[in-house]
């Protein structure tokens, strides 16, 4: 949105709000008058309705003065000639209960139709609903009927058992709004019609009259322009008002005289500095001479001292080089111990577990077996009642026909005993199964702890060798500290030396530089002094 608006010219950015607060304004206008328009029509066809509301409540008025509102046809044909009307779509009279419960529930049509019939009978208010069926618009109105004592000349209760106030009955008016809606939509349409029209004109009157205000600043931009591209410092801008836009461009035109007093004054003095500097240069070079053959034998005395003082700083680096190395050997033994402990506490740890592991793989071998025995005690018991049972079998033959009801019992008990026998049997042979797996179990753990017994021995062993380790280790870092603090010594002192030595030829050579730098500067100097008048030169003053 902002890189958007920023390519924008004055114009535009003017012009666009002030349209945009024009559209929102006349389109928020022509709104409101539309809903009026909308409820005006609405309301003159509501009022309408009462209107027929009340004059069918006064023919039937008439019809109970004459006696012939019990007739059911007068009604029908009443009623059929209140509803030929050009926007009446439909009429219907509703009989209220009091009504109902005096006179009979009457016609079908008279009863009450929907939710809104039934409102206008139990509110005493009149209910409207507008309605669109077929792109048909409608506006149903139901007016309650009110007993009263005194209703245009005529006592309502009279004939009416009820209670003064109480409803009796209403009439529900339809009427067509189609043309009325068309109405509204023709308007509508004028109404877009003219707000694009109003709407073109605006933008082309607010165009110009912003074009008209703004022309005075395109003239200042291309001015700047055409000096930007020509360099012609000569022209000026033409004061059109005396405005904010006309101060802006006398203060310009003072601007650029300004400018062009000054640029006159640069080339004068770029000039001067362009000759002194030739003549500066000339005597730099003369002086940068001499300090280059001093600096030369400065710099060959430095460079003796310093290859000696880099050889013995290069003994003490590879001394203090050995010292570190020591130092971190030192420090990952010290980890490797720590290590190692930790790892025998794990083993520990381990082997307890697989311990507990061990009682329990016992302790269930040792119910398998037991299962073992119990299983062999129920074959037993099957084969004694397999016997039993023959026995009993045999005796209830000897017995004939009173033994009969023995024989089929002892059979059953033969055929349960030989169906324990079997599950017996298949017991036992899991039950071997598992013995021989637990005692694989056992076997396989008891092969662990010897296999944890001997990882902790060689943990041991090698935590020993790591703190013997550590001791030479230390032995040796404390005496490459020796040797590192003595090598350290020379090293200062050779240092110090190369030190005296480097400040002399570093004293000569900054003569040397100094006077090159000048030279450099000076010739700097002048290039510049040419670049400023070619810069300048470009201008017209």
């Amino acid at each position: 949105m902002g890189i958007w608006w920023n390519k924008l010219s004055l114009k535009r950015k003017l012009q666009l709000p002030i349209q945009l607060m024009l559209v929102v304004v006349l389109v928020f206008a022509q709104y409101v008058a539309l809903n009026k328009f909308e409820d005006h029509v609405l309301e003159e066809s509501r009022q309408k309705a009462l209107v027929s509301a009340d004059g069918v409540l006064n023919g039937l008025n008439m019809l109970m003065i004459n006696g012939i509102i019990s007739d059911p046809d007068q009604r029908i044909l009443y009623v059929r000639k209140m509803s030929d009307s050009e926007k009446i779509v439909e009429l219907r009279v509703i009989r209220g209960k009091a009504v109902q419960d005096q006179f009979g529930p009457g016609l079908p049509s008279e009863q009450p139709a929907d939710e809104l019939d039934r409102a206008a009978l139990n509110s005493a208010q009149v209910q409207t609903s507008l309605s669109s069926q077929n792109d048909r618009q409608s506006l149903r109105v139901v007016v309650p009927f009110i007993a009263r004592k005194e209703f245009r000349g005529t006592n309502c209760l009279m004939c009416h058992m009820v209670k003064e106030g109480a409803v009796s009955g209403a009439a529900s008016i339809t009427l067509d709004l189609s043309e009325e809606f068309s109405q509204i939509s023709r308007a509508n349409y004028a109404l877009w019609t003219a707000q694009i029209a109003i709407q073109v004109v605006l933008y082309l009157l607010i165009g110009w009259l912003i074009g008209k205000v703004t022309r005075a600043t395109r003239e200042l931009q291309e001015a700047m322009q055409t000096m930007n591209i020509d360099g012609d410092l000569s022209k000026r801008v033409v004061v059109r008002s005396q405005d904010e836009i006309g101060k802006t461009a006398q203060a310009f035109n003072g601007l650029v005289e300004g400018i062009a007093s000054i640029i006159r004054q640069v080339l004068d003095n770029a000039a001067r500095v362009s000759s002194s500097a030739t003549q500066l240069s000339a005597s730099s070079s003369q002086i940068a001479q001499s300090s280059h053959v001093q600096s030369e034998a400065a710099a060959s005395t430095a460079a003796a001292v310093e290859q000696i003082t880099v050889s013995i700083n290069s003994v003490a680096a590879n001394a203090e080089d050995v010292r570190r190395l020591s130092e971190k050997s030192m420090q990952q033994t010290r980890q490797g111990n720590q290590d190692t402990t930790a790892m025998i506490g794990e083993i520990r740890r381990v082997q307890e577990a697989v311990n507990q592991i061990a009682v329990s793989v016992k302790e269930y071998v040792d119910n398998t077996r037991a299962i073992t025995g119990m299983t062999q005690q129920v074959k037993d018991i099957a084969d004694q009642t397999n016997l039993l049972a023959l026995n009993v079998a045999i005796e209830a033959a000897r017995a004939g026909e009173q033994g009969r009801s023995f024989a089929v019992v002892a059979d059953e008990v033969r055929k349960l005993a030989e169906k324990s026998a079997r599950s017996a049997s298949e017991i036992d042979q899991i039950t071997n199964s598992l013995n021989q797996k637990s005692t694989l179990v056992e076997t396989v753990v008891q092969a662990g702890l010897r296999s944890l017994q001997a990882t902790q021995e060689q943990v041991e062993r090698v935590y020993k060798v790591l703190t013997e380790a550590g001791e030479a280790v230390l032995h040796s870092s404390h005496g490459m500290s020796d040797i590192a603090a003595s090598v350290s010594e020379q090293s200062l002192a050779s240092t110090e030396i190369a030190r005296n030595v480097e400040k002399i030829a570093q004293m000569s050579e900054e003569n040397h530089e100094a006077v090159r730098s000048n030279t450099r500067e000076i010739v700097h100097l002048e290039q510049l002094a040419k670049e400023l008048q070619g810069a300048v030169s470009r201008f017209k003053v």
